[in-house]
């Protein structure tokens, strides 16, 4: 089974949330912007590990750059395997989806740092475990023989990309070519994938 510890885009949402925050700011609450700068005082890795261990997981793999999409593919490509995931079950924080809503970034494939990939025959253990030690925790999907990377969100199903880039080098690059002030009117008009708005 495949535990996901932590929170997609936390790491990188905390950036935007801070490098765009005058942006921001005029479309989102007040302490919402004030959490979701804090993001990056909360990754918890190293306690991610050690409950891991503790528990007996077969394997781990942390995610950073190229966010949780290219944390999957890499653990694919280093294990030789597919694998089964739910985009339904990713634990993904309410700031997170707003600000990549606003910003028109995909929370997938943006920076994840403090969040966590975990294999294990004992999803249930583990998932109570990480709750207890006050870490957002979800079994999101399995690893399968073969090569298939299947992504399913309720009757949609699609394949797995190798993500070109983290969001975050997306995002800045879109900036600087188009300037900031064309950049700031053009955020808002969300995000598509697998069919929903993000």
């Amino acid at each position: 089974s495949l535990v996901m510890a932590g929170t997609a885009g936390s790491g990188g949402a905390s950036v935007l949330a801070r490098t765009f925050e005058t942006v921001l700011r005029a479309r989102l609450p007040a302490e919402l912007l004030q959490a979701a700068q804090s993001f990056g005082e909360q990754a918890r890795l190293l306690d991610i590990a050690d409950v891991a261990a503790e528990q007996g997981a077969a394997r781990m793999y942390a995610a950073g750059e190229g966010g949780l999409f290219g944390a999957l593919w890499e653990m694919c490509e280093l294990l030789g395997c597919g694998l089964e995931a739910d985009l339904r079950s990713i634990p993904i924080r309410q700031e997170t989806v707003e600000i990549c809503e606003i910003l028109d970034v995909n929370p997938y494939t943006l920076y994840s740092q403090g969040a966590a990939l975990i294999l294990t025959s004992d999803p249930a253990t583990l998932i109570k475990t990480l709750r207890e030690n006050g870490i957002p925790a979800a079994e999101i999907g399995r690893v399968t023989g073969g090569r298939a990377r299947i992504l399913k969100n309720g009757e949609e199903t699609r394949y797995l990309d190798k993500a070109s880039q983290d969001e975050l080098v997306r995002i800045w690059k879109t900036y600087r070519e188009a300037g900031a002030d064309a950049f700031c009117k053009s955020a808002g008009k969300g995000y598509e994938l697998c069919g929903n708005r993000y």
